[in-house]
């Protein structure tokens, strides 16, 4: 009897759970394929079977991480939650998703793997087109202001992900991911202003 044929997904998942690991306990720079392949527990014929190089490897990762928090966000913006929910809900989504991802973590993708960094950022450009329906339709619902402007507020969260959310700013500031994006909330959710007696107040940053 022949050999049983390779379950190429199963067999592809297998190495994205080993590298997962991997990469969180010695970095992108250091897991190399050798790492990868040993992690894996399967032959290196295998292996290149499913992946040709290390960095077919970390898109796979980013690719099943984004999707599966696309197909998380798809349902919170479609859902029948208040407008306030819907944004705590993104938010709390995007900071579960990012808690792993450290500042050092992000250089090394920029730096190191510039064209997955370029892959990335297109990717939670697709994430983040998602607000704008959380906003239009608190709009038709009565609970976000008619005077904001859908485009500017969509222009302005694009600018903080292009140019605040990334490795430089955040090592430069001594923040993390979860930090930058409670700051943001602080901001489009409570405003900048002191609260009035009465209102409630927002929530501390630890």
């Amino acid at each position: 009897m022949g050999r049983k044929p390779i379950d190429r997904e199963l067999m592809r998942q297998r190495v994205l759970d080993a590298a997962e690991k991997s990469v969180a306990t010695q970095g992108l720079i250091r897991s190399s394929m050798s790492d990868l392949v040993r992690a894996s527990g399967v032959s290196r014929r295998t292996f290149y079977k499913v992946f040709r190089s290390k960095d077919e490897v970390i898109k796979g990762l980013v690719d099943r991480k984004i999707e599966g928090t696309l197909e998380k966000a798809f349902g919170i913006v479609t859902g029948r939650a208040s407008t306030a929910e819907k944004i705590e809900a993104m938010l709390g989504l995007v900071q579960r998703v990012t808690s792993f991802i450290s500042p050092s973590l992000m250089r090394e993708l920029s730096t190191a793997h510039p064209q997955l960094w370029e892959y990335i950022n297109e990717r939670r450009m697709k994430a983040l087109a998602l607000w704008r329906g959380i906003i239009v339709e608190g709009q038709e619902r009565g609970e976000i202001r008619k005077d904001v402007d859908p485009e500017i507020f969509m222009l302005m969260l694009t600018t903080i992900a292009q140019n605040m959310v990334t490795p430089t700013f955040l090592l430069e500031h001594g923040m993390t991911l979860p930090q930058m994006i409670e700051q943001v909330k602080l901001v489009f959710v409570y405003g900048v202003l002191a609260p009035d007696d009465g209102e409630p107040a927002a929530p501390e940053v630890s």
